[in-house]
């Protein structure tokens, strides 16, 4: 079992490259060659621990500047294939762009202007059991849960500057920055999840009493704000998803500036979100062109 305590270099290579076993889906196969490889060179060169703690995960993609900090003041800068340690907090610039894989096959991406952290680790292989703590201090997010929660839902959280997300298994992505975080249920498109039952718990604690919002479809999402229970759960946008999902791969290039998860002002005042930028030409608009443009600005929701 890999823990805190228990350091990688005890275990063989051919142990932890299982950890990594293939599956159907050729992009996610790319991903666990990777984690592998990274592994491996970890373990050649004796890198299983630093002065924060064991490897955790493999950083499998990375966009532009990604750095790691240790409590001691020391950084690194994260490069694909470069180990995840655990205790570390990992930031991204004003267009930087990580995703991790864990070594329960756990993964972890975040955009720009982004920092998180993996505080606890604690994964046996043979067995599949585990526990999951993460933090994510700012900026978006997305992450699609591994064996451990596949094992007990229970044992994986992702706590944040306000709130807290317990997974039942699927993917979610969001946004948090100072005094709001926001949260919604991404589709799970991996083959053995299709037709399964998923929920997100979106917690938040407030004068010593805890309030939960369920998110239990593809698509909707909660606000939590400080010192107030999480929003009911609600439909959120189309762009706005796939402005996470941009953010948070390899498709985003632009620092996360057209996305209204960049400004907290934005997020839950719907169609008047729309800023003046995305009508490049200033000319009047005709009647036809305002009516579809009142039609599509209608059908956006906000969380």
């Amino acid at each position: 079992m890999y823990t805190a305590r228990n350091q990688l270099s005890r275990t063989s290579k051919k142990d932890l490259i299982n950890v990594f076993r293939m599956n159907s889906n050729p992009h996610r196969q790319s991903l666990l060659v990777i984690a592998a490889v990274g592994i491996f060179v970890a373990l050649t060169l004796n890198l299983t621990s630093n002065a924060q703690g064991p490897i955790v995960g493999t950083a499998v993609e990375v966009r532009y500047k990604v750095q790691a900090y240790l409590e001691d003041g020391k950084k690194r800068t994260i490069s694909q294939g470069d180990p995840i340690y655990l205790g570390e907090e990992i930031k991204t610039d004003w267009e930087g762009y990580v995703k991790m894989l864990l070594m329960d096959e756990t993964e972890f991406a975040i955009g720009p202007k982004s920092i998180i952290k993996i505080d606890k680790f604690v994964y046996d292989p043979a067995t599949k059991d585990g526990e999951l703590n993460v933090q994510v201090a700012k900026g978006v997010f997305r992450f699609l849960t591994g064996q451990i929660v596949k094992k007990d839902p229970r044992k994986m959280n992702v706590n944040l500057p306000v709130g807290n997300i317990g997974i039942r298994g699927t993917a979610v992505g969001g946004r948090t920055e100072n005094k709001e975080s926001h949260v919604v249920m991404l589709e799970d498109t991996r083959p053995d999840q299709q037709g399964k039952p998923h929920k997100v718990v979106v917690n938040n604690t407030v004068n010593g009493k805890n309030y939960e919002t369920v998110l239990d479809k593809v698509g909707l999402g909660s606000t939590i704000k400080m010192g107030q229970a999480p929003t009911g759960a609600r439909p959120v946008s189309a762009r706005d998803i796939a402005d996470i999902e941009k953010n948070t791969s390899n498709q985003g290039d632009n620092g996360g500036n057209d996305s209204p998860f960049d400004k907290s002002d934005s997020i839950n005042k719907g169609p008047s979100a729309v800023s003046s930028r995305q009508r490049p030409d200033s000319r009047s608009l005709t009647p036809e062109e305002k009516d579809s443009s009142s039609s599509s600005e209608q059908e956006q929701s906000s969380y």
